[in-house]
């Protein structure tokens, strides 16, 4: 029949719980997963016409991962007040994707939820060489037919994440699967016809994210506030979300004025690949939605989203530096050591409970004679 490639919301469904240590949910196996789209379909107690807070509608998420048997494909930094929805939802937003979530005003009986879609693309294209929206991307998949079981695990926080005073009464998670159907030598045509452009010797790439809660210990000049970057993996990029020691109705806020510099070092040899001022990178963002207490600070233009940073390593490496122009720095060497790669922080203000939300979007290849579909 050939290849197939198929877009389905499955009829599996996660159901909210607050404070839940995992709401486990099994995604359908029926070939290669490009990307999934989870859509949150949230119920609160009252409507969000004038009651939206900061980063309000993304707080339902404290961590979202894909699990297989053996390996966790994606996930998300998991802090008890909830801020792994918040860096999905600016991923989405500096990938290009659309604002995810339609007015959170509520009016019965035309609607009496409000859905909230978050994007896991597996690979390193979320749009193609054309600008178009890309959710078949064959630069990377999950390789869900070699799993005996594969599910999408859910972790929130309390019951009062969305405003001082509005509370999630119900919500359920949907999942719509992006998928490549028929036998590897349709999928890897696929890929040739896309033009990905592999690593020397991988079959295929499948995403295997990392992450981690960096709690500030004080402050930092210089970007020596530093952290082992985790190796073993082709390294695309690096996205960082600043939480705030101030919390409120278990709600985390994102700060602005904690981590001032960014840098990349590769400390085996020196070499220094990123060192810059997190100001700058406020250019790579897009306007910011849903982040003030009135929803009518809008009317006064657009604005970038504080705390919040993107470190794409595609941009830095070459061949000298055995990287690979889409995916990254290759971190894959017998020779890397556990600090041979440090992430530094200029840390400026500093209060007991600031941290940094931190996710390694990393890439592992498929080898001759492992089996992808």
């Amino acid at each position: 029949m050939g290849l197939r490639k198929v877009q389905e919301s499955q009829t599996d469904t996660g159901a909210w719980a607050a404070s839940s240590a995992g709401i486990s949910t099994d995604i359908l196996r029926n070939g290669p997963i490009t990307e999934i789209r989870a859509t949150v379909e949230l119920t609160p107690s009252a409507t969000l016409g004038g009651a939206n807070q900061p980063d309000g509608l993304w707080r339902m998420i404290q961590n979202l991962s894909i699990q297989g048997g053996s390996r966790t494909y994606m996930t998300l930094p998991a802090k008890t007040e909830p801020v792994g929805g918040t860096l999905l939802h600016y991923l989405n937003r500096y990938d290009g994707y659309g604002l995810g979530h339609p007015i959170s005003v509520i009016t019965a009986p035309q609607r009496t939820f409000t859905p909230i879609t978050f994007i896991m693309h597996c690979g390193v294209r979320p749009r193609d060489k054309w600008g178009h929206l890309n959710p078949f991307d064959a630069s990377g998949f999950i390789p869900a037919t070699q799993e005996n079981r594969l599910r999408a695990v859910w972790v929130t926080g309390g019951d009062s994440v969305v405003d001082d005073t509005v509370n999630i009464t119900s919500a359920v998670m949907r999942f719509t699967l992006a998928s490549l159907l028929g036998e590897e030598s349709d999928i890897l045509a696929e890929m040739a016809e896309q033009e990905v452009r592999l690593p020397p010797g991988a079959r295929a790439m499948v995403p295997e994210w990392s992450s981690e809660i960096y709690s500030h210990t004080g402050t930092f000049s210089d970007y020596t506030a530093e952290r082992n970057v985790p190796t073993g993996a082709f390294l695309r990029r690096i996205v960082i979300v600043e939480q705030d020691d101030t919390t409120t109705e278990g709600r985390g806020l994102r700060a602005g004025d904690e981590v001032t510099g960014v840098a990349l070092k590769l400390a085996k040899d020196g070499t220094v690949l990123v060192r810059v001022t997190v100001e700058q990178m406020l250019a790579d963002f897009p306007p910011a939605n849903v982040v003030e207490a009135d929803d009518a600070a809008l009317d006064f233009g657009g604005f970038t989203a504080n705390g919040i940073f993107v470190v794409d390593l595609a941009r830095h490496v070459g061949p000298q530096l055995g990287g690979n122009r889409e995916y990254g720095l290759n971190l894959m060497g017998s020779g890397l050591a556990v600090g041979d790669v440090k992430l530094g922080f200029t840390v400026t203000a500093y209060a007991s409970g600031d941290a940094s939300a931190i996710l390694y979007e990393r890439l592992v290849p498929v080898l001759a004679g492992q089996r992808f579909a």
